[in-house]
Formats: structure tokens, C-alpha cells, sequence
């Protein structure tokens, strides 16, 4: 049986997809009244498409509009994304009006906003959930895209540090931005030697940051570098007529760049019960981020390194209070645990095998297993109920669905994201931790050959994988080296 233990696009496309809003109105607004950029979206240095922003004033509003379209491979199979953002902004940066859409290969999304008089009516639509909220608006807080003009106000004032507060579609919830504006070099900038003026982004208290964005003297853009994954991601300008000469490479594969090797593992994945690795990082965690996890426990620690050990076994007996453990319980865009056709296979599930707690649990996930009989790479991030028209997918697929059915049955249940080991290298991976008495791992991605886990963060308000919780992956495994110290073999198989 085929394994994919993959992190896949998605994860590409929630930070490029918060980003989209971000660069519409980086652009500095000349005489006229429309400001338009174009840029090419690179890869490991591979380009894989485009993207374009506008600005246009309107009678003291203004209307940003930003697009972008993708074409990658993952282990072979080709993904297309597109991302499309639009937000009307009032005069003092408060969103009057947004839309923002999103497909990667067969999932659609869209979320609309009105503001009315200090309330946000926001509504998020995908295949199989709707939800429709009212949120205050925050004083002193603007839109993602009006936010970038307050950024080039404070560059241009020669600040060399700012924060603002901006509300964030995708998590529905406001956060925090800070700018920090760093030394560049000289560099040939359209046609003449300029210093480029140069800022990093960082959000809320992560240590990481998210972007880094260099402009030209004019304070228009030249590029914008994303690491995650190790991987470097360039948005680069270019003009218009530059578009047809620029070559792209569909077939730029997204997974394998992303691999971390590791000569020094023993054996086939399944032939182990326990390893300890020696975890180098280019970028150090913050000494506050907790690394444990239900299999996985942080042995020892330095300033660039952590020793932890994986195991088939819980080793760290995680619990939460019954509030806590609320949202785990609730649906979300990819987890439509209220729809009837979710609903009705968890309650057989549940009414065949007569079993309750743990028992279930695992009864669950042998069953995704198995109905999931086209295990590919070809979906782009299916919702638990695509996957369940579809049986197609990988460990996203897997574990969405997983968590879905778990939810439905009445056992909190997140999708859990890491790394496994598979053929020389640590991959992305992405299962489930169901509670039962405490946090268990629970994969429903080929059971007979179950490898031991990496566990880098788990979902932390009951979404299937939001923004934050990718962005705690990127700050700890970017640049990451993996090595063995020491382990057990598993002599159960």
C-alpha cells in the first residue's frame, strides 16, 4: 500500500495567501490615481508563476486588488492554486468591504466582509460549511491591504520600528505586525546603483519573521523573500512585457525541495520503537516553545539544538479542561462534522463496532484507512467531505477526514502536523491526536507500516491547520538538520 507522508501546498498557500493582502498597497502611489505591479513567484529559485497588485483611489476610498496563480509539482502529480484578494478601504484603514477567494486544484474558498458601522459581517463558504460571524471592530485597527500604506508612511518617516494592529481575514481574528527595518547593501535597481530600503515583518510574539520585503528609493517594490520549509519563496517585480519571456517549471517539485536528509536512521520505519534525534536549527526555537507531544519528549537542549526522544509509546500524558477541549469538538471549513453524510458514517462506525473511547477511536481510523483506497497526491487539501465523495488523498486527507469522523463520534479530536521518516529523509507528514483520558497520536495513513513521528505542532483552536500554527512549523523546521543519537528497534514486528 502506497505511503504519502506529506505536508503538501496548502501550507505554501496560507502564508502566500496572507501575504497576497499584505503586498496590495506596498505599492507607493504615484501622480495618477491607479498604481499596478507585477511580480514572478519563485521557488528554491524556480520560477512557478505569478502574481499582480493594484491601488486605485476612489473619492477618499481605496480599492486594492491582488491576484496570484501557481503551477508546481508534488512527487510527480501537478497542483494548481490561484488566490484573489479585494478590499475596499475607508479613508482612516478600516476594511468597508473585502473578498477574498481561493482554489488549490479541487477546494474552493471564499470569504466576504461588509463593515457596518463598527461591526464586521464576515461569511466563509467552502464545499459542505457556511459561517457567518459579527465581529467588533477594533479601535485603531485596519485591513491587511490598508495596513501596508500606514508600514509606508512609518519607512518613509525613517522609523526603525513599528507596530500595528490588522485584522486578518483567514483566522478571522485580529493580530499584531510588527515592521523592524534592517541594513541592506547597494544593489543596480532600475538602472542605477541604489540602498535598497529593507523591512521584516514579524506577527504577534513569533520570533521568526514571516517576510522580509526590500523597496527602492521611490518606496516601490522589488521583492519579497518567504522562508518556510527551508525553502526560499521570491516575489519578484517585473514589468509587464517581461511576462512572456519568463519560462515556467510546472514540474518544480514542492515536496522533494523540502526533505530533510538522514543518513544515520535505523532502518525501514517501521522497524523502530523509539529514536532519539538531535534536532541542529539555523533558526532556534524560542526557549519557551514547548516540543513535547503524546510520543515525543524533549530530552535535552541548548542554544541551537534540542535532543528528543520519538516513540511508538506515549511518553507525555498531555491534558486539557473540559472548556479547553470545546472547540475540538466544533466544525471548521475542512471539518464538516454537522453535515448529515459525516454524521451518518460516524454512527456506524460507531453501532457496528460497539466499542467507545479509545477502541472507537482506533475502529476510526482503520476504517479511513481503508475506504481511502486512491492514497495520491492529486488533491490540493480536501475537506473531510471531498474526501469522503472522492476516497482520494494523502495524510492531509487522511487526517482531515480522521478528524472529522472523530468530532461527529464525540471525541475531541486536531490534526497534528510534523515530520516522518520515509527512504533517507524526513518528510511533512500530517495525522491526528484524538483525547481520550489525554492526547493520543492516532494515524490513519497505512497502519501496518506506522512510523515513529516528529510532531512539530498541533491545531490550537480546533481549525483543521491554521496560518498561526503553519507558522510555528516554519519557524522550527527551516533549515532544521536531523541526527540519530540512539534507539530500540521494534521487535513487535
Amino acid at each position: 500500500m502506497p505511503r504519502s507522508t506529506n505536508i503538501k501546498t496548502i501550507i505554501l498557500a496560507a502564508s502566500l495567501a496572507a501575504f497576497l493582502a499584505a503586498v496590495c498597497g506596498a505599492a507607493s502611489l504615484p501622480e495618477e490615481k491607479t498604481a499596478e505591479y507585477w511580480y514572478v513567484v519563485k521557488i528554491a529559485g524556480s520560477p512557478v508563476g505569478f502574481a499582480n497588485d493594484t491601488r486605485t483611489e476612489l473619492d477618499g476610498r481605496t480599492l486594492y486588488r491582488t491576484h496570484m496563480d501557481l503551477t508546481m509539482s508534488r512527487m510527480g502529480t501537478q497542483i494548481n492554486m490561484f488566490m484573489a484578494a479585494e478590499e475596499l478601504a475607508a479613508p482612516d484603514g478600516r476594511p468597508l468591504s473585502l473578498n477574498m477567494t481561493m482554489k488549490t486544484s479541487n477546494l474552493g474558498l471564499e470569504i466576504t466582509g461588509i463593515l457596518e458601522n463598527d461591526t464586521l459581517r464576515l461569511r466563509t463558504v467552502s464545499p459542505g460549511f457556511e459561517d457567518e460571524q459579527s465581529i467588533p471592530w477594533e479601535e485603531g485597527a485596519v485591513g491587511q491591504a490598508a495596513g501596508e500604506v500606514y508600514a509606508e508612511e512609518q519607512l518613509r518617516s525613517g522609523a526603525a520600528e513599528f507596530s500595528l494592529r490588522i485584522f486578518d481575514p483567514q483566522l478571522a481574528q485580529f493580530k499584531t505586525i510588527t515592521g523592524k527595518r534592517i541594513e541592506t547593501e547597494p544593489e543596480e535597481i532600475n538602472g542605477k546603483t541604489q540602498v535598497p530600503i529593507a523591512v521584516e515583518q514579524y506577527e504577534n510574539q513569533n520570533a521568526v519573521p514571516t517576510l522580509t520585503a526590500w523597496f527602492d528609493e521611490d518606496y516601490s517594490p522589488i521583492r519579497t523573500v518567504i522562508n518556510q520549509m527551508g525553502l526560499e519563496i521570491i516575489l519578484e517585480r517585473i514589468s509587464p512585457d517581461e511576462i512572456d519571456s519568463i519560462q515556467l517549471e510546472p514540474n518544480f517539485d514542492v515536496i522533494r525541495q523540502s526533505m530533510i536528509p538522514c543518513e544515520s536512521y535505523p532502518g525501514a520505519p517501521e522497524m523502530v520503537k523509539d529514536v532519539t534525534l538531535r534536532l541542529e536549527f539555523e533558526r532556534p526555537p524560542a526557549k519557551d516553545r514547548d516540543m513535547s507531544g503524546p510520543n515525543q519528549k524533549v530530552l535535552a537542549r541548548g542554544e541551537d539544538w534540542i535532543e528528543i526522544l520519538l516513540s511508538r509509546d506515549t511518553v507525555t500524558r498531555q491534558t486539557s479542561a473540559p472548556d479547553e477541549l470545546a472547540v475540538f469538538l466544533e466544525p471548521d471549513r475542512y471539518i464538516q462534522i454537522e453535515h448529515p453524510s459525516i454524521k451518518a458514517v460516524a454512527d456506524s462506525i460507531a453501532g457496528a463496532s460497539g466499542k467507545e473511547g479509545w477502541e472507537l477511536a482506533r475502529e476510526i481510523a482503520a476504517w479511513v484507512n481503508a475506504y481511502i483506497d486512491r492514497k495520491n497526491m492529486g488533491m490540493g487539501f480536501a475537506s473531510a467531505l471531498e474526501v469522503l465523495r472522492t476516497r482520494a488523498g494523502d495524510c492531509t486527507e487522511h487526517s482531515v477526514l480522521l478528524t472529522a469522523l472523530l468530532r461527529a463520534a464525540g471525541i475531541p479530536a486536531r490534526p497534528a502536523l510534523g515530520l516522518a521518516y520515509a527512504n533517507g529523509s524526513f518528510v511533512g507528514h500530517m495525522w491526528a491526536e484524538a483525547y481520550v483520558d489525554y492526547w493520543r497520536s492516532l494515524d490513519a495513513l497505512d497502519l501496518e507500516s506506522d512510523p515513529v513521528r516528529l510532531r512539530v505542532t498541533a491545531s490550537s483552536d480546533g481549525k483543521a491547520m491554521n496560518e498561526s500554527d503553519l507558522v510555528q512549523a516554519y519557524d522550527v523546521v527551516g533549515g532544521m538538520r536531523v541526527k540519530v543519537v540512539d534507539h530500540n528497534p521494534n521487535d513487535g514486528k
